[in-house]
């Protein structure tokens, strides 16, 4: 296989590199499974392909015409030769159709012709006319009884099906041919070797069982028929099957190993070197699996040798030739996995002149794939490298056209969000290697190149694109038949974690738990730990902690199943975060504490670090900061005592995080001399930012700028202009903190000034982008509004849609601090624009968004006025739902719905309020759904029929009871229904109340208030207090003394007064107080308790003389005729 071995160099490799796990997806026995593609293919004038003739009864007859046949199809091989020209395939096409005009009698003389014609047409590359001719000879042969000719031409028929990416047709035709050569009676040397050939497709098509089966019943005829190298060559693919079967039940390859030494000693004592190349190679790939690259690159050397010796032979040139090239691969990938990049390149740049000089399409996207990986690692000179060997290896004539001389800058992605040249370069190259994946028609290779693409794209940030790519991936892979388990668990995993940074929650969980049940029948321990633990990533931000605790404990069983201790650990911390985030903290400490010991046992450092730090998270939150100390001392001094310099400076900045100013002081101190005297200068500087902030937390600007200007020397000494321009950030900051706008504003502009020098032009728009704040926070208005122009200009020539328009959102939102939001609104709408033409989807949705409510922000009320929003906003929502994004979805529905209520249209209003519930459903969201109908009740208390009112108020009371929701937000709810209530009955409480009491709808209008005002009151009381104010608390005690006293109740009215008045009075709220208080003597005077009645509205009177609400007026006359009536 061109990248590897069929199990893909083994995972352990991988995840100790921290590589992509989809490298290694390529690897599949491609000189079995691939199509090759020539370009100049020729073919014959169009002939109508001749119908099946009839069978020829006559054996003598159909034995001589075989004979006679014999020289014919010896004289047309001998004239096409090795390389035919176009003359000479036309001359026998010409002599074909007069064979064909002579009827049956010529049958032999037409299968002695059609077949060497099969066969130069498929060394030719003529696919489709090589089959045709193939076909025809094969029909021939079968009518003619002569099974020889029938194997022969289903050989052709096979290899040319095979070519053609059609592996289930090649092997219906080779098992074919194997029956046709046991007919013939031929040596079984034929025949095994059409077993191997049929093992290999069945290897293509992922059935490594089936195939196993068959290479166990090629080498036993071997060895009956006593042939050592169809027994060498047995025991090769035999071993090869056990690889593959590795890939598809999860296992170790052990059995392959002694396979291929048996093969090797045996084509050694035949001094066949073909067969010892070939044996070397997949020896090198089993190698490479079992025990690492150091034990395998020596066998791939060889191989490469034995192969270039090869090469000099003409008969083997171009099999040698491609056999070299996939070595060479091999080589590299081995170099790469062992971070040897120098070389690695090295020979994916020789293996590339061979792919390109055979014309191998499949060849040449493996190697390129695989240096786009090896240009993402950490080392240097990787961007150098690669773009030599796009420089030498152009393919086509755009590619060659592109070519620029040395030294001049290459455009090797347009993609906004890449800045780095390694993810740059490393797009480019993965775009490349997809394409010749997808000309060649390699599904695994094509799907391998999405994934690898669309993970650095999710890392730059373009997750729209990154999504798309790995859901196309996903799709590819449950349309295979077959598709390697580890690569569809890999694409799916991939695409969770894309759509979780999206925020869609809903399809993020459904491909986790695909991937997750992918790998549990694959069977692999270690990925199903990868994929549970993605799970409970999602299930924690959905807020699904019932889910997460399973998925967790899940996971701690399956590690304790097989003896995983550190799997155990992590798994174990997991849960105590979990309990954390439910507030059971002794369930967090214990099993925080549980995972301590097994990281213990497993003398794992870093783990037993994570859960002290866990141990330390829960007695914060516990509220015992001392005793968080203490577990942060033991992280510094398991470390200490490891020599593990850097991680002991990293444990005493988070120790300085929870000590007082002082403390913290000394310790970050401590920890910027361990950086400085390890040589680590990035944790000096972290050191140093970290006394900037306790300095800036005292007030101590001067020792602040003195730690950060030491930063910026620190970066200057390593000449990091990074790190230099972080810190130049941060003195801007610390001046503006310390009120010096000037000091902070030249900072800036140094900034700038830096940024221009080293070429970094979001450094530069990011310094006029903190120019414009500056100038903004000091009332520089048009200075602030110049900057971001130059800011756009800058964008502009950079070619950078994104960024122009984030210059634009800037622009926007400083017009709206200014009141102008028409300007505003127009900025919003032009940053959209810009980011439709850059493929931006959802950021163009969020514009339309935005630029909609700035809209709504200057609309008179009126439906001519609210048209435009509502347009613009159902804009927006046709995006969001384009690219899946539920919650911005809800907002632009939301802003329609708010226009509606604006123009006077209600029912529109909840029309639109109801469709967000499908979104939120998707969300998994059950708290919003309930939110956003509360809110539509409170709009509707305004504008809408009291019908309308009353019915969302109830669906957001229902809403909310099946959510399960805190105490508090159901009792906002039930008061807002109990309000509504109120003011649908046509009784009020100021009112006669015996009269409102009378007739029976009115009583049960009451009671249906008095009912929602107790059960709201009832959890607002026992409600959070950062859930309720306690204001809201004194309104649902009010509505339910009103209530009382429409039922005549003065027992509970004069009981919910007073509690309304004692929730005011908390609340300082002295109307609410007033109101509270003339309830109370209301309830006193149905009692005949007049001087209990003229105290309570006199205080009320009091209350309303403090305040100046719009009520107070006539609430004070409320008063005054309680008093009279007292």
């Amino acid at each position: 296989p061109i990248l590897g071995s069929p199990i893909y160099w083994g995972l352990q490799w991988v995840s100790r590199l921290g590589l992509f796990t989809y490298v290694f997806f390529l690897a599949h026995e491609y000189v079995h499974t691939h199509p090759l593609t020539h370009s100049g293919q020729k073919s014959l004038p169009d002939t109508p392909a001749m119908a099946a003739p009839e069978s020829v009864h006559d054996a003598e007859t159909a034995s001589a015409a075989v004979s006679a046949a014999a020289a014919i199809r010896e004289a047309t091989t001998s004239r096409l030769g090795d390389a035919p020209d176009e003359e000479v395939l036309k001359a026998v096409g010409a002599e074909l159709s007069v064979l064909r005009a002579a009827g049956e009698k010529a049958l032999a003389e037409q299968a002695a012709v059609l077949l060497p014609l099969a066969e130069a047409l498929l060394k030719n590359g003529s696919l489709e006319e090589a089959l045709s001719a193939a076909g025809e000879a094969e029909r021939i042969s079968r009518a003619l009884h002569d099974a020889g000719g029938e194997a022969a031409a289903l050989k052709v028929v096979a290899e040319a099906e095979r070519r053609s990416g059609r592996l289930e047709a090649a092997l219906t035709a080779t098992c074919a041919r194997a029956v046709a050569l046991g007919a013939a009676g031929e040596g079984q040397g034929q025949l095994i070797a059409c077993r191997h050939t049929e093992a290999h497709l069945l290897m293509g098509l992922g059935r490594p069982e089936e195939a196993l089966e068959i290479a166990e019943e090629a080498l036993q005829l071997a060895r009956a028929a006593q042939d050592v190298e169809q027994q060498a060559a047995s025991l090769r693919v035999l071993a090869q099957a056990h690889l593959l079967q590795c890939e598809y039940r999860h296992g170790v390859p052990d059995k392959a190993l002694p396979l291929v030494q048996e093969a090797l000693a045996l084509y050694q004592q035949l001094q066949h070197a073909r067969g010892q190349a070939l044996t070397l190679h997949t020896t090198a790939q089993v190698l490479l699996t079992l025990q690492g690259p150091e034990e395998a690159l020596s066998p791939f050397q060889e191989a490469l040798a034995l192969f270039r010796q090869l090469v000099t032979q003409s008969e083997l040139r171009e099999l040698a030739k491609d056999n070299e090239a996939r070595v060479l691969n091999s080589i590299a990938c081995t170099h790469i996995v062992a971070k040897e990049l120098k070389d690695g390149f090295e020979a994916l740049g020789l293996a590339l002149m061979i792919f390109r000089d055979i014309e191998d399409a499949h060849g040449e996207a493996c190697s390129w794939h695989a240096a786009a990986v090896a240009c993402l690692m950490p080392q240097g000179g990787n961007c150098e490298a690669i773009s030599q060997m796009a420089d030498a290896h152009a393919r086509d004539d755009e590619d060659e056209a592109s070519l620029v001389p040395v030294g001049q800058p290459r455009q090797v992605s347009q993609r906004p969000r890449l800045g780095d040249p390694a993810e740059k370069w490393a797009t480019w190259a993965f775009e490349r290697a997809l394409k010749q994946f997808q000309d060649s028609g390699d599904q695994i290779g094509e799907i391998a190149a999405r994934h690898s693409l669309a993970g650095l794209l999710v890392t730059a940030g373009d997750l729209e694109e990154g999504v798309l790519l790995e859901r196309q991936a996903v799709t590819l892979c449950r349309k295979m038949p077959a598709a390697p388990p580890r690569l569809f668990a890999a694409t799916s995993l991939g695409l969770s974690r894309a759509l979780l940074m999206l925020g869609r929650i809903g399809d993020s969980r459904m491909a986790a738990a695909e991937a997750l049940r992918v790998l549990v029948a694959f069977g692999d321990h270690s990925l199903c730990s990868t994929a549970r633990h993605a799970l409970l990533d999602v299930h924690v931000c959905a807020d699904d902690l019932v889910s997460a605790l399973g998925v967790a404990a899940d996971e701690c069983g399956a590690c304790k199943a097989i003896g995983d201790v550190k799997g155990e650990a992590t798994a174990l911390r997991a849960l105590a975060s979990i309990r954390l985030l439910d507030g059971e903290f002794e369930q967090a400490q214990r099993l925080a504490q549980e995972s301590r010991h097994r990281a213990k046992d497993a003398k794992d450092l870093d783990l037993e670090a994570a859960a002290l730090r866990k141990l330390a998270d829960i007695h914060l939150a516990m509220e015992e900061p001392s005793q968080a100390v203490e577990f942060v001392n033991q992280i510094r001094v398991l470390y200490k005592q490891a020599g593990e310099t850097k991680r002991e400076a990293a444990a005493l900045l988070y120790l300085a995080d929870m000590e007082q100013p002082e403390q913290a002081a000394g310790v970050a101190r401590e920890a910027r001399d361990i950086s400085r005297s390890s040589g680590d200068f990035k944790g000096e500087v972290a050191a140093l930012y970290a006394l900037s902030s306790i300095a800036v937390g005292q007030e101590d600007f001067a020792g602040a700028l003195e730690a950060v200007q030491e930063a910026r020397a620190v970066g200057q000494t390593a000449g990091d202009k990074l790190l230099e321009a972080d810190a130049l950030r941060t003195i801007s900051n610390v001046h503006l903190l310390a009120k010096d706008q000037g000091k902070a504003e030249a900072a800036v502009c140094e900034l700038r000034s830096l940024c221009q020098k080293v070429g970094d032009v979001k450094g530069e728009v990011s310094a006029l982008q903190a120019l414009s704040d500056l100038h903004r926070g000091s009332k520089k208005r048009e200075m602030a509004i110049q900057a971001l122009e130059e800011m756009r200009e800058l964008c502009q020539k950079s070619g950078d849609c994104k960024l122009e328009a984030a210059a634009l959102h800037a622009l926007s939102d400083l017009r709206v601090s200014m009141d102008e939001p028409e300007e505003a609104a127009r900025a919003a709408y032009e940053a959209g624009v810009l980011q439709k033409k850059a493929g931006d989807a959802r950021g163009e949705a969020h514009a339309l968004l935005k630029a909609a409510r700035l809209q709504a922000a200057k609309a008179v009320e009126g439906d001519a006025a609210t048209e435009g929003v509502v347009r613009t906003s159902m804009e927006a929502l046709a995006l969001f739902e384009r690219v899946g994004d539920q919650r911005g979805a809800v907002d632009a529905l939301r802003t329609a719905a708010a226009a509606h209520f604006a123009a006077g249209a209600p029912d529109e209003a909840v029309a639109a309020c109801d469709r967000s519930l499908a979104h939120l459903d998707l969300l998994g969201d059950r708290a919003a759904k309930a939110e956003i109908f509360h809110w539509a009740a409170d709009m509707l208390a305004e504008k809408g029929s009291p019908d309308l009112y009353i019915a969302a108020a109830e669906k957001a009371v229902a809403l909310h009871r099946e959510a399960e929701s805190r105490p508090g937000r159901l009792g906002l709810a039930l008061l807002t229904l109990a309000k509504a209530r109120q003011s649908a009955s046509s009784a009020r409480a100021e009112g006669d109340v015996k009269a409102a009491a009378s007739t029976q709808e009115a009583r049960g209008r009451t009671r249906q208030v008095l009912e929602a005002a107790t059960e709201s009151a009832a959890l607002l009381v026992r409600a959070a207090p950062e859930d309720v104010d306690p204001a809201l608390c004194g309104e649902a005690f009010q509505l339910t003394a009103q209530a009382h006293l429409l039922e005549g109740d003065s027992g509970g009215a004069l009981c919910a007064a007073r509690l309304a008045a004692a929730a005011h009075s908390a609340a300082q709220n002295s109307l609410g107080m007033g109101r509270a208080l003339l309830l109370l003597g209301r309830a006193h005077l149905l009692r005949r308790q007049r001087g209990d009645a003229r105290r309570a509205a006199q205080a009320a009177l009091e209350s309303f003389r403090w305040c100046r609400g719009d009520g107070s007026v006539e609430d004070v006359k409320q008063a005054k005729e309680l008093l009279a009536a007292c």
